[in-house]
């Protein structure tokens, strides 16, 4: 019972990282939306782009935020069904 209050201790610390990296994200998309102008625009303006346009930084934010959340799941998804897998097991022992 020890090793499943550890799995879902490192389960919840995982949500509330998750959940942060969902806020980041939000930002990220929140600052690309409101302070850069398409490129399409850019361009037709002048030919070179301004290396500002091209937001790696809050694209790297929302790609580690995928990435991160798409692993969470998965662990998630894991831990869930160990915990039925026990609480099952125990239902059996205490009926019998």
């Amino acid at each position: 019972m020890k090793n499943l209050k550890n799995i879902t201790t490192i389960a919840l610390i995982l949500t509330v990282l998750v959940f942060l990296l969902t806020i980041a994200d939000f930002l990220a998309l929140h600052d690309i939306r409101n302070d850069y102008v398409s490129k399409k625009i850019i361009t037709s303006i002048s030919q070179t782009l301004p290396a500002y346009t091209n937001t790696s930084g809050e694209w790297q934010v929302v790609n580690i935020s995928f990435i991160s959340r798409f692993l969470f799941f998965i662990f998630n998804v894991g831990v869930l069904l160990l915990i039925l897998r026990k609480s099952g097991k125990q239902k059996q022992r205490q009926t019998t």
